[in-house]
């Protein structure tokens, strides 16, 4: 199996972070979900990687949700990480007529106006 490209290796700061997260319950399902991901993904000294099919597995998700956390972790920061970028229809539909890629009159006809 090849070597993981994004290696998540978190300060002590960032781990207290992420178990005093996880440990409120007072976040949004997914952020909490994020955060035990990247608490799981960690290889540190003490700790060994954990695969992130098994990740997937214990937290029933899937293995490119445990992917795209690694990446956004290694390549941005812990706060976007654990931030969750869904967009609604509604949002989404606001911003495609925005930058005029989407004819606002066709969304009324769908049913989907904004």
């Amino acid at each position: 199996m090849p070597a993981k490209k994004y290696k998540v290796n978190l300060s002590e700061d960032e781990r207290v972070y992420l178990k005093q997260l996880i440990s409120t319950g007072k976040a949004a399902a997914r952020k909490i979900t994020h955060a035990q991901i990247l608490i799981h993904a960690e290889e540190g000294k003490v700790t060994r990687a954990v695969k992130d099919t098994d990740i997937a597995k214990a937290l029933h998700i899937s293995h490119l949700t445990v992917e795209h956390v690694r990446k956004r972790f290694v390549e941005e920061s812990i706060r976007v990480s654990i931030k969750s970028f869904v967009m609604g229809r509604c949002l989404f539909n606001t911003f495609m007529i925005r930058i005029n890629m989407i004819n606002p009159s066709k969304l009324k006809r769908l049913g989907n106006g904004v």
